[in-house]
Formats: C-alpha cells, structure tokens, sequence
C-alpha cells in the first residue's frame, strides 16, 4: 500500500532553529540544545511505564496542533527518546526521527492512528510481521506499544533510522541531475532486494506492496525492504466470487496501483493468488532503477488503466542503454500471466548470473541452467513451465485441501 502518514497540523515558530530540519543527523545540535516536539500520552501496565509522551512537561491529545520549538520526549519501554525532526506523513501514519538518550543513536518512529479495532489489529500484525524476521535485508523493529486515550489510539513502532532514505529518493536525485545508475550498482542492490524478499517467501508470506519507497538504502547501499503492513500469507485459495471481490477490494486499499500484479486488479473466482505478486513488483522496481521511473507511473498519471496496461508485455525504451541480459532477465519477470512467472530462486541466480557476467567471472555451474533459460527468452520460445527449473507451477494437487 502506499505508506500513509498521519501527523498533527505544525505551525511555525518565530525563529524556528535551522538545525531541526537538517539533511544529515550528524548537522543535528547536541540534545541540550535542541529543541524538540512530542504529541500525548502516557500508559501504565502494573505501575510500569511503557509509553509517554510530553511537551513542556504537559500531557498533549492526540493530533493536537504543536509548535516545533516546544521541548519533547517519548519513553518505550523505560527507555527516553527525544524528538529530533519529522520525517513523512501522509494519511494514517507519520514517521519521526528520535534520538535515544542513553546510546545517543538514531531511530524512527512510526506512528499509526488506529480508528477503530481493525485498524488496531492491522497494526498488531505489521509488529508481529517484522518479529517473525531477523534478516539484514529486512527492517527490524526494536519495540513497540499502543498507546490508548479518550477512545483514540496509536501503535508505536521505534525502526532504525538508515539515514541515506528510499531507494526512491537515490532515484529521484539521479533523474534530477540528468544522470542513471550503473549497471553494477543495480544488480547489486536488486540481489539485496531478491534476497530479503526470498527470505519473507521461504517462511510463507508475501510482501504485496513491494516499490522503491518502501526499499531503504544503508550508506553501503545495502537494501533493506520496510513497510511489512500488507503482508499476509502467500499462497491464498479463491473459493467463489464474494472472496474474489474481498482480496481484490483489500489489494485496491493495499498494495501500490502501478506496482500492482495484474491478477490483483481481476481476481478470479476460483483461483490461487501466491508470492508471485511480489514478483511481478520486483520487476517493477527493477525497471524503476533502470529507466527512473516505474513502467506504470506514467500510465497512472494521466489517468488511463493501469489494469489494461498490465496485460500487456513491458515495453522497454529503444533509448535503453544497459545490457542485453539485464533487459532480458526484466522481460522474464514482468510476465502478465502469473503461472508464467518465475519464483524469487530463479530471480536470484538469474541476478547473480548477471554480477558474474559483469565482472568478467565465471559462472557458476550450478547457474548453467539458468543461463540456458534466457537463451530461450532470446530466441522467442516459451518454456514449459513443466519442465523450468525455479517455477513454481500451480495445479490440482498443489492446492492447499
């Protein structure tokens, strides 16, 4: 789904100082002097403090309207955190940079207002989503709580902060400057992304709402995949039109229009939606680190249909200057017909194939393979998925009983 944040109105101070809104944390004043804002609330489990937040030693409501001069802390699990600088916003959800007292590090706070019990719930499985993971190429949580009051409530989630952003903002500054990036650089950080995604797959889930702001970059252009509240199990049975209509309505609220799988947009009424959505938006976010943009973004823009657009072959731009084999293995993703895709193991090794070829190395035997299976691709014939290594082929007897 497209993150959405929400956050109280701001209003500006007289002289507001020009630290709090620095690029880097590292351009940040000292904590005793900075200024800081924090919004509500306190709440007590068995006299134990969980989570409080104050501005100028004041209790403030939940969604009240703040002065960003006014001095603020919040406390999670008995640990203080000062509020440094807002980060992003949007409809239902804002993100905070907090600095912890005690280690002195960086860390953003997402804030989810819960309207109601499913909402509450929805945040519950985004905390629980991020405990069942402990890879380097999938954001960690490092507490959480729900902060209750007058009806209202917030799920609390303290992430680490990666300060280098989005892959999406690297993106839009390359396009800015006029520039692209290197082949090298885009394998790279697509094995990351293959990776982490991988690991989600092999325990069961799908991310659904996989795009290039939902992908942070480490200074080391390490990538790690966020935003987990869409996940769900991968592989969902399709029994009958109402449950049909259910999954396609939830996948119009939830996962991102122009990274949208085409079986998303037409879920039919007897079938199996698995992990291959989130192939179809790898794709995606490779075409996006390739030519700047997503396939679809224009599309959306002017108003036309994505769920047409979809069910046609990407076309990749004649101006495209990357190399055959990465074009190819982009073509060999984005396939309309789900059952034709590939799994996210193919995806790899194609990926890794791709690095070796780069750098001049050999291929490992145990890629042969799949190096085979572009030479199919090159020569236009279609492989039968009976026989594909690393496709995964739904039938009878793979559906769940």
């Amino acid at each position: 789904m497209t993150s959405g944040f929400y956050l109280t109105t701001l209003v500006p101070c007289a002289s507001p100082p020009s630290l709090l809104f620095s690029d880097s944390p590292a351009d940040v004043a000292p904590v005793s002097l900075r200024r800081r804002a924090l919004f509500t609330q306190e709440e007590e489990h068995g006299g134990k403090v969980t989570a409080r937040l104050v501005s100028n030693n004041e209790p403030v409501n939940m969604g009240q309207t703040l002065c960003l001069c006014s001095r603020g802390s919040i406390t999670i699990d008995n640990k203080k955190y000062y509020f440094v600088q807002k980060l992003d916003e949007g409809g239902f959800s804002y993100v905070d940079l907090v600095e912890g007292v005690k280690d002195g590090r960086f860390y953003a706070l997402k804030r989810i207002l819960c309207h109601d019990r499913e909402g509450r719930q929805e945040a519950q499985t985004e905390m629980e989503m991020h405990h069942k993971f402990n890879h380097s190429n999938i954001l960690s949580l490092v507490a959480h709580t729900f902060v209750d009051r007058g009806g209202k409530s917030e799920a609390w989630l303290l992430l680490p902060y990666i300060s280098k952003g989005s892959l999406w903002s690297v993106l839009e500054k390359l396009r800015d400057k006029g520039s692209s990036m290197p082949e090298k650089q885009i394998l790279q950080i697509f094995r990351g992304i293959c990776t982490g995604l991988k690991a989600i797959h092999e325990k069961g889930y799908a991310h659904r709402d996989l795009k290039p702001t939902n992908v942070l970059l480490d200074e080391d252009d390490r990538p790690v995949l966020m935003d987990l509240g869409s996940m769900n199990r991968a592989r969902i049975e399709v029994k009958g039109t109402r449950e049909a209509m259910t999954i396609q309505d939830w996948a119009a609220q939830r996962c991102t229009i122009s990274y949208r799988a085409p079986e998303l947009f037409n879920v039919e009424s007897h079938c199996i939606i698995d992990e291959r959505t989130d192939i179809w938006s790898l794709g995606c976010v490779l075409y996006c680190m390739m030519m700047l943009e997503g396939p679809y973004d224009l599309v959306f823009q002017k108003g036309d249909s994505v769920a047409l657009a979809v069910q046609n072959p990407v076309t990749i731009p004649q101006s495209c200057s990357y190399s055959e084999g990465l074009q190819v293995l982009l073509s060999s993703i984005m396939v309309s017909n789900p059952q034709e895709r590939p799994n996210i193991s193919w995806v790899l090794d194609q990926t890794l194939t791709q690095l070796g070829e780069l750098g001049n190395r050999p291929i490992h035997p145990g890629l042969l393979y799949s190096s085979q299976i572009y030479q199919k691709h090159l020569n236009g014939l279609k492989c039968s998925l009976d026989n594909v290594k690393g496709f995964t082929h739904i039938s009878e007897s793979d559906s769940p009983s």
